[in-house]
């Protein structure tokens, strides 16, 4: 095992003893959010934690490199925010953020699925010095709550709540079928071929995701402008408990 591996491996074994609560204390952000700041002129600085080889193979778009075990000595501005990162499943972006809180840092976030998510996403990024074409993403448009209350009852569109059970349970449009993004690759394949879907979550984030995957599998996808938030500020009716 090389040296490499076994910082990962021991890694890996001290992030397993973390308490639940003690991973909530490190702060996180999107994909989404940490794209739109970058496009607005307000990026911070990312910074990529896995090591050089790594890096120079592909990575976010302006960020810099800094390996994890070296991060407090990085000379990181305390005065920016400062964004994490390495891989969906790697541990070190977390051990780097509490680093970098002990060494006084006030402001470190974690990147929410790594670099996978962020490709995933079709965002920019880099290899060496060569700027990577971003991969061609699925789209979809938009419905407003307005005008899926319209259509509801006429048998089309099929509404898709991608959140977990118990929040479908306590309130959710009415008609709409529960199939939880940790479940929903396998639970798409049972949606009727040439439907439209309108697919709503708790968050921005997890519809993406959901919209992503419902699309490359070949449904026409609807986005609900604003979620079940907007659907309730506009006290349109929700159904609760097991579905009828």
């Amino acid at each position: 095992m090389t040296k490499t591996h076994k910082c990962i491996a021991a890694a890996a074994i001290f992030l397993a003893g973390l308490s639940v609560s003690a991973r909530a204390e490190i702060p996180v952000i999107d994909p989404v959010r940490l794209n739109d700041m970058i496009s607005s002129g307000n990026a911070p600085t990312v910074v990529d934690v896995r090591g050089g080889q790594d890096f120079a193979r592909k990575h976010i778009s302006g960020a810099m490199n800094a390996p994890y075990h070296a991060i407090a000595g990085a000379g990181l501005p305390k005065d920016r925010t400062i964004v994490l990162y390495c891989g969906e499943k790697c541990p070190l972006s977390h051990l780097a953020a509490k680093e970098l809180a002990a060494a006084g840092y006030a402001d470190v976030k974690v990147l929410t699925g790594g670099l996978d998510e962020w490709e995933r996403q079709g965002f920019a990024m880099e290899a060496g010095g060569l700027v990577l074409p971003p991969k061609r993403a699925a789209k979809w448009e938009t419905v407003t709550a307005a005008a899926l209350k319209k259509k509801l009852g006429g048998g089309e569109p099929i509404v898709i709540d991608t959140r977990p059970a118990q929040e479908f349970l306590a309130g959710r449009v009415p008609g709409a079928r529960n199939l939880p993004l940790e479940r929903l690759k396998d639970l798409a394949d049972g949606l009727p071929a040439g439907s439209e879907l309108v697919v709503y979550d708790r968050d921005n984030t997890r519809a993406v995701r959901a919209l992503r995957l419902l699309a490359e599998k070949g449904y026409a996808v609807l986005e609900l402008s604003g979620g079940l938030q907007v659907w309730t500020a506009s006290r349109y009716p929700l159904e609760t408990g097991d579905a009828k």
